[in-house]
């Protein structure tokens, strides 16, 4: 993430994997996804397990398979929420954020199986890195390991051939600052022979795939183990893939405690889905924007920001600041003039404040105990110089 660089971001308040406030002190994870594809078709199949922390096995299912449009559908393995340790706002929710992309694309005009993966990386980075950055500022220990996500986008592209893309999305630390990054991606076509991808939890459904000779008394191993000898995985039907790809999910469930659950299953066939089967899940909350400025400083200026940005160990030194709708964490307020007309207010007590003061708009009829604590706050950070003449000029600005 660039501090200074406006980014548009999806940060949404349901983490709906996440069932209390206990649930919430950890990160939650996904586990297994398989692809199958060849000339017949392709078959992608997910488990529904959701663990929290390193082993706990969560009693509800989780959501990791999703249809995009009619055409492609997304699978994802790893992180799946993540409380943001500051706003209940801004908890990650990877499965809001896909299901909200999701809507908005099957209303628009075609796009390519690279752009649906780009687009989605783009924004599921952004996601990670906030949420890593606003607890990073809240004192919260962060292991960048837990924040890696595996995304795969499988489907028919807008000129008809069926294509598979991958990226995985890893969070490094970059001297206190949490930065997401796409660490490696791909897009390939289909051949007609079978082609394979895994995500999440792979070695064992890949030795399978690998050295299926090693299985026995398994009539789907033993069928594919056939077709790849006569031809390469070519002759195997959508049936036959879609048992071998649970056989996989299987195998990978003895090897990993994490990995089980229901099977989610998409099946692709003539350019489009013609089967998608997982447990219901409730719908997602729409997807909240946001802009994100990491470790930036703005003195003196009339720069205006707009409404839902998120600012993360910023320094504002002689600056008009509007707090409605905005999430401010960890940030220094310096001879700065705090403006509130009424809306949402996000400013916690990680915040500090020297020689500022506050501005409320004639609208707000009542004060809640949050401006009342950032009025007393305000109040302490001022020195016994503090001229509140200074800062009029930046009302005139306004």
């Amino acid at each position: 993430m660039r501090s200074l660089c406006w980014l548009v971001v999806l940060l949404l308040a349901c983490a709906t994997a996440v069932a209390d406030e206990k649930e919430k002190s950890q990160v939650v994870h996904g586990t297994i996804d398989v692809v199958l594809a060849n000339g017949s078709g392709i078959v992608v199949l997910t488990d529904s397990m959701l663990t929290e922390g390193l082993n706990k096995q969560l009693p509800e299912p989780g959501k990791k398979l999703f249809k995009l449009d009619d055409r492609s559908v997304c699978a994802i393995a790893g992180i799946i929420a993540s409380p943001s340790g500051s706003y209940k706002e801004l908890d990650l929710s990877t499965v809001a954020i896909v299901d909200d992309y999701a809507r908005k694309i099957s209303q628009g005009t075609p796009i390519s199986i690279r752009q649906k993966l780009s687009e989605l990386a783009f924004l599921l980075n952004i996601n990670l890195a906030a949420v890593e950055n606003v607890l990073n500022a809240n004192g919260k220990p962060i292991d960048p390991r837990v924040y890696t996500l595996e995304l795969i986008v499988a489907g028919y592209d807008i000129d008809g051939v069926p294509k598979i893309g991958k990226v995985r999305l890893e969070s490094q630390n970059r001297q206190g600052d949490f930065d997401s990054n796409i660490q490696s991606g791909s897009v390939r076509t289909v051949s007609e022979t079978l082609d394979t991808e895994l995500g999440g939890m792979p070695d064992k459904a890949g030795f399978v795939l690998k050295h299926p000779e090693t299985v026995t008394k398994d009539a789907a191993v033993a069928i594919y183990q056939a077709s790849l000898k006569l031809d390469g995985g070519k002759s195997l039907s959508v049936e036959q893939m879609v048992d071998l790809a649970k056989r996989l999910k299987y195998y990978s469930t003895l090897a990993h405690p994490e990995v089980g659950g229901q099977d989610q299953i998409a099946v692709l066939q003539a350019g489009k889905i013609t089967s998608l089967s997982q447990p219901q899940f409730p719908n997602s909350a729409p997807a909240l924007r946001f802009s994100l400025i990491v470790n930036s400083s703005f003195s003196a200026s009339g720069m205006v920001f707009g409404v839902g940005a998120i600012f993360v160990r910023c320094r504002w030194n002689f600056m008009y600041v509007p707090l409605d709708g905005s999430f401010f964490t960890a940030n220094e307020f310096k001879e700065s003039l705090l403006a509130y007309n009424g809306g949402p207010l996000h400013l916690d007590a990680t915040n500090n404040m020297v020689d500022s003061d506050l501005v409320v708009g004639s609208s707000v009829k009542e004060y809640s105990n949050e401006l009342s604590d950032l009025k007393r706050r305000l109040l302490a950070g001022q020195t016994p110089n503090f001229d509140p003449k200074r800062l009029f000029p930046l009302i005139i600005r306004r």
